[in-house]
């Protein structure tokens, strides 16, 4: 049988303390017919350097490695798909250069992916936090539009790009690329395409992937107004693709829910009511249809959707959840 050549994609910003991991990760792949793609985001530190240093490790896979330099910092969604226009493999794998991997993550990846002629393949993963692990979880060992997408399963893992080898041409057929300017979230609007036009997608019942949560100078540490807001506009992106396939009704709880949790920082940090009830509004009605919420969650949510400002001091300062 011959097995498909994949092409993996890393940006690299600010992550000197972690990147020797991710790279000696995969370089150790048992993969062999891989393709790796370094794309140097303006990193003001070190970063390359280790890099370099760290591949000398392994020449074997000298002749299998592109590295790019960006001028200019242009934020990690778009080093993806600076990388993604030089990739030739029939698959591909997103990594974050603070992450890292099983040694056998690809290939067992690309097996299933094989067996099954898989558009897409998902593994497990564990995220990495200072306290410990988390392992994230499926529910199923294939993903339908039905289990996945309109059952809202949005987590963290259903929705990251890291965890999942993807057939290249799934994102050509569609024409599948970041929206310019969202670097926070994006992962969402690129996976929720892509599972809605996914053939067939499997999943491996491993923890193959590592998400780091202890770096303080990701983008995910760093959020802020800014931030927030291109969570906000990512939410109408996502909208106006379901509107754009003829699909914003049978979808619209999945677009209300990405709505509902775009702004929801307004009421858990910043405690700004009034900001929080004025964005999206029409996401309200189905709070008690979101996963991920307790039930006395839920409630909370609601009664701050529609109670008088006056009843509600008290509650913006309790945590929903």
């Amino acid at each position: 049988m011959k097995y498909p050549s994949v092409s993996v994609i890393v940006p690299i910003y600010n992550v000197s303390k972690y990147i020797e991991r991710c790279v000696r990760s995969l370089m150790e792949q048992t993969y062999a017919n891989i393709e790796y793609i370094f794309v140097d985001d303006a990193t003001p530190d070190d970063s390359m350097a280790v890099l370099e240093r760290v591949l000398e490790d392994y020449p074997q896979r000298g002749s299998s490695v592109k590295i790019l330099h960006n001028i200019q910092n242009q934020g990690l969604a778009k080093s993806r798909f600076i990388g993604m226009d030089e990739a030739i493999g029939d698959y591909v794998l997103h990594c974050d250069s603070d992450d890292w991997v099983e040694h056998d993550m690809i290939q067992a990846l690309v097996e299933v992916a094989t067996l099954y002629a898989a558009d897409m393949a998902c593994c497990e993963a564990v995220k990495e936090t200072s306290s410990g692990q988390y392992r994230y979880r499926y529910a199923y060992d294939e993903e339908t539009r039905e289990n996945g997408l309109l059952a809202m399963n949005l987590t963290e893992i259903h929705v990251a790009v890291w965890n999942k080898l993807i057939r290249r041409t799934l994102f050509m057929e569609h024409d599948i690329r970041n929206y310019e300017g969202i670097n926070m979230g994006e992962d969402s609007a690129l996976t929720i395409r892509l599972r809605y036009f996914s053939r067939k997608t499997v999943i491996v019942h491993k923890p193959l992937y590592h998400y780091n949560r202890m770096n303080q100078e990701s983008m995910v540490a760093r959020i802020n107004e800014n931030g927030i807001q291109q969570k906000i506009r990512l939410a109408r992106f996502i909208e106006e693709f379901f509107t754009s396939v003829g699909e914003e009704k049978r979808y619209r709880r999945v677009i209300n829910y990405n709505k509902f949790y775009s702004k929801q920082l307004y009421l858990r940090v910043a405690h700004d009511l009034k900001k929080w009830r004025s964005i999206y509004p029409e996401c309200h009605k189905d709070i008690f249809h979101y996963k991920g919420l307790t039930l006395i969650g839920k409630v909370k949510w609601w009664i701050c959707a529609y109670f008088p400002y006056w009843m509600l001091s008290p509650l913006t300062r309790v945590k929903c959840g």
